[in-house]
């Protein structure tokens, strides 16, 4: 935790990342001169515990360690700021546990249920991970992953965490309703899941902003850029959307 004024941001990662990748994206730095930063490793990941049992990592259970962070702050309430599956932890959040959420900014992540394929890509990834085979896992990913990030995340992780991880988000197959705070989508104009994104931003009422130009890793990476973007949900009645 770190900066001594203003409201709590919680920084949630996606798969395979910890929290020193925010640190190193300029999001600490940016975030602290006005707010009060909490970064949490997910469980799996990091410095947290990794458990290898995939019912550990269901919506329920995720939604229930974030709550956990923010209290054990000492905060009734924080924002929530997720990329990727960070982005999916923060929105399951903020629909069960909405007294705590003051406002959610959601990354690169989709939120509708998984389809049929992509749950068999997950069973997939999790079989290649059990096996320890990382080049496989990477190659099925639906974002590139460049080789740098591979050598950190292979020697980083638990793959066995991470199998029951991708497992445990598909336990159920619906995905997050309609949230009652106010939600932030952002998404880079080069993802493959920006139109989805896009859709379900409109259908939900959500705002959102599309980072021209920008990949997956390349939305993380412009963490000067997702600071300012994030600001005015931290400002009751101020706008934001559009293209950046």
């Amino acid at each position: 935790m770190s900066g001594t004024q203003g409201m709590p941001v919680v920084l949630i990662g996606g798969i395979l990342q910890d929290r020193r990748e925010w640190d190193e994206a300029g999001y600490v730095a940016r975030l602290e001169r006005d707010n009060i930063v909490i970064l949490m490793d997910p469980l799996g990941h990091g410095q947290s515990s990794k458990p290898i049992e995939p019912h550990q990592y269901t919506y329920e259970a995720v939604a229930r360690h974030t709550a956990a962070v923010v209290k054990h702050a000492g905060f009734g309430a924080a924002h929530l700021i997720g990329f990727s599956r960070g982005g999916w932890i923060a929105g399951w959040t903020a629909y069960l546990s909405p007294a705590i959420v003051l406002s959610c900014a959601i990354g690169s992540q989709t939120l509708s249920a998984a389809s049929s394929k992509s749950i068999e890509l997950g069973l997939s990834r999790a079989a290649a991970l059990r096996s320890g085979d990382w080049d496989t896992y990477f190659a099925s990913l639906p974002v590139q992953v460049d080789q740098e990030r591979r050598e950190r995340y292979a020697n980083t992780n638990s793959p066995h965490a991470i199998a029951a991880a991708t497992l445990g988000a598909r336990l159920h197959h619906f995905g997050v309703p309609p949230l009652s705070v106010r939600t932030l989508r952002f998404v880079g104009s080069d993802e493959s899941s920006m139109g989805d994104i896009a859709t379900e931003a409109a259908t939900r009422a959500e705002l959102f902003a599309v980072l021209t130009g920008l990949d997956h890793y390349d939305v993380f990476d412009a963490g000067r850029l997702i600071c300012g973007l994030t600001a005015a949900l931290r400002v009751s009645g101020s706008p934001v959307g559009g293209r950046q």
